[in-house]
């Protein structure tokens, strides 16, 4: 049986308990403050547990919703968690590929983590400067993962 639960009922849940609403979506309640949702299921006979987010922050609308999800994922024959891990990692994947640092880039961290055990601050000017005439014309605005051992070699060559 589905839908045993109700949102006035779940705001009321304080007592430390699992509490069913029914195809697999629980409520846990660990304490007044720490509640949330999770999805009990069974894959190669084997229990797992999902969560779903925290209450109130995921509300009961939600939590079924997600609990369906994981259900059609389940019908398929594959573990949601996996699935949402593989999702997430993918995600974070794209996100860090999305932000193309640059030698400049590289470069200015360099500077910023190492000057202070730099002698002088005549030191860090020549560092800036060098950068400034001979590195940044030719490699500055290049991503950083394109810079190669030959790209390095031609901006050593003159010098």
């Amino acid at each position: 049986m589905r839908d045993k639960l109700n949102a006035l009922a779940v705001k009321g849940l304080t007592k430390p308990g699992i509490y069913s609403d029914g195809a697999g979506l629980n409520f846990q309640v660990r304490g007044p403050d720490a509640r949330a949702w999770v999805f009990r299921y069974t894959l190669r006979g084997k229990a797992h547990w999902m969560g779903l987010g925290r209450y109130p922050e995921v509300g009961l609308a939600d939590a079924r919703e997600a609990a369906g999800a994981a259900r059609k994922v389940l019908a398929n024959g594959k573990d949601p968690l996996t699935e949402r891990r593989a999702a997430e990692a993918a995600r974070a994947a794209a996100e860090a590929a999305a932000v193309v640092r640059t030698f400049r880039d590289v470069a200015g961290h360099y500077i910023h983590a190492h000057e202070a055990s730099w002698k002088n601050a005549k030191h860090r000017q020549q560092w800036r400067n060098t950068l400034d005439a001979y590195v940044f014309p030719k490699l500055g605005d290049k991503p950083i993962v394109d810079v190669s051992v030959g790209d390095v070699m031609d901006v050593l060559q003159p010098l």
